[in-house]
């Protein structure tokens, strides 16, 4: 009898461990919204209503450090042209230089929260956004580590209702008993801005999957729920005597023709034959550009690599960099749904 109890309780344990491992993942699609001013276009606003879109993060503002105050301040703060959309949820978004998080004091790491808070308030009560959380954004390092996780504590002590995430790097994944794991709700894996745009041996410092293998491990072993964050953009990298000087965002192939004007050294790489403007940047003769870009096979190739990777929930939420008409040429909506198929 004791014997029948023993295979039937550990039957049942293998049955619920199956159901779990086996349940359906849902996956959303949202987007971040990076631009200033926020005013949707017909566009934009038919992938939010096509990919039933749940979420937009929102760059409400950037804290930087200001080294004649001595004091964090506030950079860019978003614009609103027109309403928000009410079936979606806002995210507001803040970036945060690692500067600033180094320069801080104790006192002023709260401070600070207290002024992330007051003006995300202050921004979303002026154009009646219910708000669903906030996302911090800031790649720290191991030396400003506790402050950040601090600032971290103390704006989820301020605001326990709201949903907390951040920002997560492979490297921090990798390496998470050094960097630590943020005290949040969530976290967003970053899987783009890989590698060095400034080194000149860099081949696509946005999205280069061989380097990102070399940091696919202790994903099993990372202790809070992770979304993903996959890029759409794509840019020129203009390097002048070795530095680079510019990135010059959608620079497309096209562009890049003119034979009196460009020359092609090697794939994705021109140099420049004489000086002009170049989508409202002057490049100078004998500059080189660097075209980067992520295609959709690529993309795919991510989703499914990062599918064996990231612990299974029953929610994954896919964050695209993000919504603009410009960058949306190149990915139809078509497009993104078969890039959430692979998860």
């Amino acid at each position: 009898m004791r014997t029948k109890r023993h295979q039937l309780f550990w039957g049942l344990i293998i049955i619920l461990w199956v159901s779990c491992n086996n349940a359906e993942r849902r996956v959303e699609s949202s987007f971040y919204y990076w631009k200033q001013s926020f005013d949707l276009t017909d566009t934009e606003q038919i992938y939010l209503k096509q990919l039933e879109v749940k979420r937009i993060y929102i760059k409400f503002f950037d804290i930087k450090w200001n080294e004649v105050t001595k004091k964090p301040f506030l950079v860019a703060p978003i614009s609103f042209k027109s309403s928000t959309p009410q079936f979606i949820r806002i995210i507001p978004t803040v970036y945060i230089t690692n500067n600033t998080i180094s320069s801080c004091s104790e006192t002023q790491i709260e401070q600070l929260a207290d002024f992330i808070i007051k003006n995300i308030k202050e921004a979303s009560h002026s154009q009646n956004i219910s708000t669903k959380g906030i996302q911090i954004d800031c790649d720290w390092s191991l030396s400003t580590k506790d402050k950040y996780f601090h600032l971290l504590k103390s704006i989820r002590n301020s605001m326990p209702k709201e949903e907390l995430s951040a920002t997560i790097r492979l490297h921090q994944v990798k390496f998470y008993k050094k960097t630590g794991i943020p005290p949040v709700d969530r976290g967003t894996l970053m899987f783009y801005n890989m590698d060095a745009v400034t080194d000149s041996t860099t081949a696509n410092s946005i999205l280069d999957l061989e380097i990102a293998k070399q940091y696919f491990y202790n994903f099993d072993e990372y202790t809070i729920p992770l979304d993903v964050a996959l890029p759409l953009f794509k840019w020129g990298v203009v390097q002048r005597r070795g530095r680079v000087v510019q990135l010059i965002n959608h620079l497309d192939t096209q562009l890049l023709t003119n034979e009196q004007r460009f020359k092609k050294v090697k794939k994705h790489h021109y140099n420049v034959l004489e000086s002009h403007y170049l989508n409202g940047f002057y490049v100078y003769k004998n500059d080189q550009i660097r075209l980067e870009s992520v295609s959709k096979e690529i993309l795919e190739q991510s989703a499914q690599l990062l599918n064996q990777q990231i612990q299974r929930d029953t929610l994954l939420n896919v964050t695209y960099y993000h919504l603009d008409s410009t960058v949306l040429e190149d990915f139809s909506i078509q497009n993104i749904q078969a890039i959430n198929n692979q998860f």
